[in-house]
């Protein structure tokens, strides 16, 4: 899967990324997906849309939080860690954006049903911890 300039299944490759066009790319797709977000805020009714209406609003946010979060994951790792590939930190910062957008979204969600109690908050939290440190040790 191509996203933001790198190929995410794929292995490392420390001699193929640049920064500087994982960068361009990411924040033309920071603005597209805010773009779509706005559209869909602006344009869509939830309560006349039904199901399609609400999908279009989570998924359009999901895209803009998994960027969003991928955008400031990578600005911290190059800002505070000064030793690694920054290629490493392109994928690191990728996998834990769309982690923490899932759960953003997740949450969300459980807000609009009204269940969200602070138990969900915890048990969904390190759950995606425990998920996080499985992807750190493989």
């Amino acid at each position: 899967m191509f996203i933001g300039g790198i190929w995410y299944n794929n292995p490392v490759s420390f001699h193929d990324f640049s920064p500087k066009r994982f960068l361009f790319s990411l924040t033309l797709a920071l603005l597209a997906s805010l773009c779509t977000f706005i559209l869909v805020i602006a344009n869509i009714d939830p309560n006349l849309a039904g199901f399609w209406g609400v999908a279009a609003f989570y998924l359009s946010l999901f895209l803009f939080c998994v960027i969003g979060f991928t955008f400031l994951g990578y600005g911290l790792r190059v800002l505070f860690t000064k030793n690694s590939p920054l290629a490493f930190f392109a994928k690191i910062s990728l996998r834990q954006g769309i982690l923490l957008a899932f759960l953003f979204i997740i949450l969300l969600f459980l807000q609009s049903l009204g269940s969200l109690t602070l138990l969900s908050v915890i048990l969904l939290s390190m759950s995606l911890i425990l998920l996080e440190i499985a992807f750190l040790t493989h």
